[in-house]
């Protein structure tokens, strides 16, 4: 398959995921919540007062911010940086957030 046939088929898979998901929410695994505190310079408690007790974080979604990673999905949240989501295993339906980066690896960006 051709360069842009690929692109088109992570463009589709991108807005089907959009489409599907356009609410969402994730919670923050203890690695990743220990992680964004400590990237932001954030104390505990502020960490808490962010994202709550339940460490979740609720966000609509567009297309410009959601990028495919094998089988789980990058999401860009601009001021905060790059959660890696996937399917809770042991709660299909809910997501959950299981790396954190502060920016996006130019290499999952669309051309």
């Amino acid at each position: 398959m051709g360069k842009r046939g690929k692109r088109r088929k992570k463009i589709r898979k991108i807005e089907e995921f959009v489409e599907a998901n356009r609410e969402f929410q994730f919670r923050l695994s203890n690695h990743v919540f220990d992680r964004l505190r400590d990237r932001m310079g954030w104390t505990k408690q502020y960490a808490l007062n962010q994202v709550g007790k339940e460490r979740k974080i609720n966000i609509t979604l567009k297309e410009g911010m959601v990028y495919p990673k094998g089988d789980s999905w990058q999401i860009l949240i601009s001021g905060l940086g790059v959660f890696v989501v996937r399917e809770d295993e042991k709660k299909p339906g809910n997501w959950l957030a299981v790396t954190y980066y502060r920016k996006i690896n130019k290499r999952y960006e669309i051309d």
